[in-house]
């Protein structure tokens, strides 16, 4: 009987997976790259319409002198999403915005 090397030997395997736990894998994985396939196509799609406000910021701004555009949008997933893109001095669209909330919420307080 002559020996053979350790290194011709086939090296055992780690775990044996049942059907069972394969399916679980398996399952596991796909519901995984769902999941960041989701994540990934929802963050194009914010990079997309944050893009589309902005451009539309600086052309108001070449006729306005600050422009804040403030806008929501419901996703796929049922999810509301907020944006808000501007162009011009920051602080004077905070004051605007500001002013904005405070004549829309005395428009309501007068209606009721």
């Amino acid at each position: 009987m002559t020996d053979i090397p350790d290194s011709h030997m086939p090296k055992p395997k780690k775990r044996t997976m049942i059907p069972r736990d394969a399916a679980r894998h398996i399952t596991n994985r796909i519901r995984k790259a769902t999941r960041e396939s989701k994540r990934a196509s929802q963050a194009r799609e914010a990079k997309a319409s944050y893009e589309m406000l902005q451009r539309h910021a600086n052309q108001l701004a070449e006729h306005f002198g600050n422009v804040q555009i403030v806008a929501t949008k419901i996703d796929a997933a049922g999810s509301t999403l907020d944006f808000a893109a501007g162009s011009g001095d920051l602080h004077a669209r905070v004051h605007m915005a500001g002013c904005w909330v405070d004549r829309i919420e005395g428009h309501y307080r007068e209606r009721m």
